[in-house]
């Protein structure tokens, strides 16, 4: 198998759309949205792994960019306690975390 076709692989099954039921509601998600959405609610609960996994797909996909006139992340819209919250993962992401067992 090629590289190339690794690739193409990779996105037809990350592009693929599920299900996500949350209560009474339900919406078509791509898998990829869904690994994010999962690794996402993980850092919501302490995993630094899993932050810094979510931090850096917003940074490749310039989230946190200031010059992009449309952010999808309004940084200045942040509670006065979320930012050092989010200030402590970014430099954990950017000195590098250990990797951690999960339970």
């Amino acid at each position: 198998m090629t590289e190339k076709d690794i690739r193409t692989e990779a996105r037809v099954i990350l592009s693929a759309t599920r299900v996500l039921r949350k209560g009474p509601k339900s919406e078509r998600i791509s898998l990829f949205g869904a690994i994010l959405l999962t690794q996402a609610e993980k850092a919501l609960q302490g995993n630094d792994r899993a932050a810094k996994v979510v931090l850096e797909v917003g940074l490749h996909c310039g989230m946190f960019d200031r010059r992009q006139k449309d952010p999808s992340v309004d940084l200045t819209k942040l509670e006065d306690d979320e930012v050092p919250i989010l200030e402590r993962m970014l430099a954990k992401m950017h000195a590098g975390i250990p990797e951690q067992e999960e339970v």
